[in-house]
C-alpha cells in the first residue's frame, strides 16, 4: 500500500461497516483490516498476508481471520460466508485509480473500499489573536465551553500521535508487542507489578509511556490553557532559527461537548473501527502529568483533524477549536506566563526542568537583545532619511 492507513467500508453479507486497513513501516507486506458493526457491538479483524504480486499490480492475499480471542477464531470468520475450512479468504486488493484500495472475495460475497489518505491541510482556525491580552480574552469568553488544550510551536502543525508518526498503525500489534514489553522493564524498574487487565494500571502504563518518550497512540492535553499556551511559546522560542516562516503558534481546544460524547469509562486501544476518545490516568510516578494537568487524546486514526471533522458532523456537534497568536507576543506570553508560575521548572519537576528554565531565560534575553537591537537600527536608518 502507498499509505499506512486507510479509513473506509467493509461490505458483508449486504452491510457496509466502518473499517480501517492498516499497515506497519517495518512490515508492509502484513494488512491489518480492522472491522465494527455499531448496531450490534460486533467488531472482528483480519490479517492479510501479501502472497503474490501480479504485473497490475493487484494483490492476492490470504486472509488469516481472529479475532480478541485468539482460541475461538469462528467467532469472528462466521461474518465471512466464503471462508474455506482451513480459515483463509482468498481476496484480491487492487489499488484504484483515486490511490485508494479496493478489495473482494473471489466469489464476490465480500468487499471492501478505502479511499485513500487526503493531503493534510491546513486546520483552519477558529479565531486569530491579534496579541496575547487577545488570546486572553478568548479563554475568558470560551472557558465554559472548553474541555482541555493542546500548544503547537507552529500553527501550521497537525494533531497527529508519536505512534503515528513512527509509521505504526496496526492497534492489536503494539498492544500485544511493545506494551507488553514496555511493562516488563517498568515492573523490574520500579519493583512493582502492573495488571494491565485493570483499566486504570492500564492508563497508567500508558501514561508512564507517553511521557517517557515511547510512541504511543496518545496526544497530550492539559486542562490549562495557559499550560497549553506555555508549550506553545516554548517550542517555538526553542526552535525559531529553523522556523523563519513562522508567524503564529497554535492552541486547540476540545469542547466540553467532545467530552461528553467521547469520554468512556474504559477505553480499549484494540477498539476495531476509528476511533477518538478521551483518556484521563493517574498521575501517580508520573509528576509530569499532574504539574501541567495533563489529560489524554488515545486514537488509531493518523489524520486526527479530518477525524474529528467528520464526527462533528456526523453528530452536528463542535468538537475541536484551533486558536492562533502571533509569535511577536513570545517575550510578553512566556514573561506572563512566569508571573502565574508557569515555566519549565515546575512544568518539568526536577533537575531537567530547572535547566530548561535556564536555557528558556537566556534564549528570552537574547531575542530580547536581537529585537532591540533590530529597533535601534530601524530608527536610525529612519533618521537618515
Amino acid at each position: 500500500m502507498k499509505h499506512n492507513q486507510y479509513l473506509g467500508t467493509v461490505k458483508l453479507d449486504g452491510v457496509e461497516l466502518p473499517a480501517l486497513l492498516c499497515s506497519d513501516a517495518d512490515r508492509p507486506d502484513v494488512l491489518s483490516l480492522q472491522v465494527y458493526n455499531p448496531a450490534t457491538g460486533y467488531s472482528a479483524l483480519f490479517t492479510l498476508r501479501e502472497i503474490e504480486k501480479k504485473i497490475d499490480k493487484s494483490i492476492y492475499a490470504v486472509v488469516e481471520a481472529f479475532g480478541p480471542d485468539k482460541e475461538k477464531p469462528s467467532q469472528t470468520v462466521s461474518i465471512i460466508g466464503d471462508i474455506n475450512p482451513k480459515g483463509e479468504l482468498k481476496v484480491e486488493i487492487t489499488e484504484g485509480t483515486d490511490g485508494g484500495v479496493l478489495g473482494k472475495s473471489t466469489d464476490g460475497k465480500s468487499s471492501f473500499a478505502f479511499k485513500a489518505p487526503s493531503s493534510e491541510e491546513t486546520f483552519e482556525p477558529v479565531y486569530i489573536c491579534e496579541d496575547w491580552l487577545d488570546f486572553l480574552k478568548w479563554i475568558k469568553e470560551n472557558k465554559n465551553n472548553i474541555g482541555s488544550f493542546r500548544g503547537h510551536g507552529n500553527s501550521k502543525f497537525h494533531l497527529k500521535t508519536t505512534l503515528a508518526r513512527a509509521g505504526r498503525t496496526v492497534m492489536p500489534r503494539y498492544c500485544n508487542e511493545t506494551l507488553p514489553m514496555f511493562q516488563e522493564h517498568v515492573e523490574a524498574f520500579k519493583n512493582q507489578r502492573i495488571n494491565r487487565n485493570d483499566a486504570a494500571e492500564y492508563s497508567y502504563l500508558l501514561a508512564l509511556a507517553q511521557h517517557h518518550g515511547l510512541p504511543t497512540p496518545m496526544l497530550d492535553w492539559s486542562r490549562s490553557p495557559y499550560v497549553a499556551a506555555f508549550f506553545a511559546f516554548s517550542d517555538y522560542l526553542e526552535n525559531k532559527d529553523n522556523r523563519k516562516d513562522v508567524t503564529h503558534v497554535r492552541v486547540f481546544a476540545l469542547t466540553r461537548a467532545f467530552y461528553d460524547a467521547h469520554q468512556p469509562p474504559i477505553v480499549s486501544l484494540n477498539a476495531y473501527g476509528p476511533y477518538a476518545f478521551a483518556l484521563s490516568a493517574t498521575a501517580r510516578d508520573n509528576p509530569r502529568l499532574y504539574a501541567q494537568q495533563g489529560s489524554f487524546l488515545v486514537t488509531n486514526v493518523c489524520d486526527v483533524e479530518k477525524f474529528l471533522r467528520e464526527l462533528e458532523q456526523f453528530n452536528n456537534a463542535a468538537y475541536l477549536y484551533a486558536v492562533d497568536i502571533p509569535v511577536s507576543e513570545v517575550i510578553v506570553a512566556l514573561e506572563d506566563l512566569r508571573y502565574m508560575g508557569i515555566n519549565p521548572a515546575t512544568m518539568f519537576p526536577g533537575l531537567d526542568g530547572i535547566s530548561k528554565m535556564m536555557k528558556q531565560e537566556m534564549a528570552s534575553r537574547d531575542l530580547q537583545t536581537f529585537n532591540a537591537a533590530e529597533g535601534n537600527l530601524a530608527a536610525e536608518n529612519g533618521s537618515k532619511l
